[in-house]
């Protein structure tokens, strides 16, 4: 099934799996170091108190 939802913190994992490739690979974010799985439910969980953060899944696997 594919839907759009909301983020969770038990999202983190999955979100710093995309988020990493980019620090590691791009010049896309200013960010040197990859993010941890734990840093990155934190700012999941400062973000989604004040702003919507929708992730994509795809048969129970975040792809976006």
């Amino acid at each position: 099934m594919k839907l759009i939802r909301t983020v969770s913190s038990g999202d983190a994992a999955s979100i710093a799996r995309f988020y990493n490739y980019y620090v590691q690979n791009t010049t896309v974010t200013f960010e040197e170091e990859p993010v941890s799985e734990r840093e990155m439910a934190r700012r999941i969980d400062d973000i989604t108190g004040q702003y919507p953060w929708l992730v994509y899944e795809d048969d129970g696997i975040i792809t976006g």
